[in-house]
């Protein structure tokens, strides 16, 4: 397990790069938008063992990766296996897999870095010929790993003939409130869209004491979940188009 100094300086990293990112894909979002930086930093781990010069470089940079790959790919690996920790007293699984064309040769040692590191064995499948099962089979594997939670993670035609190999990370998480919202006290409320525009949506409702916050036009609350070990922290504008 990562020392406590390297799992925050992965958070921060990984923190840094979903506040960078989330501008860039709100602006032709249509609708709620959801993203998970933490998937998307160990994904992109995996993918750094294998790159080199400028490509290295970049991915570097634009993702805050303080080490080189190798040492990168051993801190995330060690990272996502301790929230994965079965002894925490909720459910985060963190799954990866390698799926690639069954006629093409992997180098080894890349193989056995994945693998090491973060779990991650390669399965070969057919994209020549048969991309679209290839495609089914990699949406199957995200549906169990994720509870049946995402499906179709890779729409119709995204996998070709000429795709070679396909890196995916799913995380799943499961937890309880540490203290639980009586479902009785749940009412519709009015919740804001747009600057002009509500709907009624059912909200929870409890009086307690949380972690809280007011700070540059924006009130802060933080719930945890049963255990200690993590909890939701919820962002709300003052400007009811914030």
């Amino acid at each position: 397990m990562p020392s406590t100094e390297t799992m925050r300086r992965l958070a921060s990293g990984s923190n840094t790069f979903g506040l960078e990112l989330w501008p860039r894909i709100a602006r032709s979002a249509k609708g709620n938008l959801a993203i998970s930086p933490a998937s998307i930093s160990i994904a992109f781990a995996m993918t750094y063992g294998g790159a080199k010069g400028e490509t290295a470089a970049q991915m570097k940079k634009v993702l805050h990766f303080a080490e080189d790959p190798g040492p990168v790919m051993t801190s995330w690996g060690g990272f996502s296996r301790s929230l994965s920790d079965p002894a925490r007293p909720l459910t985060l699984r963190v799954a990866n897999q390698l799926f690639g064309e069954k006629t093409y040769g992997f180098r080894q040692d890349y193989l056995d870095a994945t693998r090491a590191a973060f779990g991650a064995p390669l399965e070969q499948v057919d994209f020549m010929s048969a991309p679209e099962p290839s495609r089914q089979r990699i949406n199957a594997w995200v549906e169990d790993q994720t509870e049946k939670r995402i499906k179709d993670l890779l729409p119709e035609r995204s996998i070709k003939p000429q795709t070679r190999l396909v890196l995916v990370n799913a995380i799943y998480f499961l937890g309880n409130w540490e203290r639980q919202f009586d479902a009785s006290r749940t009412q519709d409320q009015p919740f804001f869209t747009s600057a002009t525009t509500k709907k009624q949506v059912p909200m929870m409702q409890q009086a307690n004491h949380f972690g809280y916050a007011e700070v540059d036009g924006i009130k802060l609350v933080e719930l945890p979940y049963k255990g200690g070990s993590a909890s939701l922290l919820v962002a709300l504008p003052d400007r009811v188009d914030g």
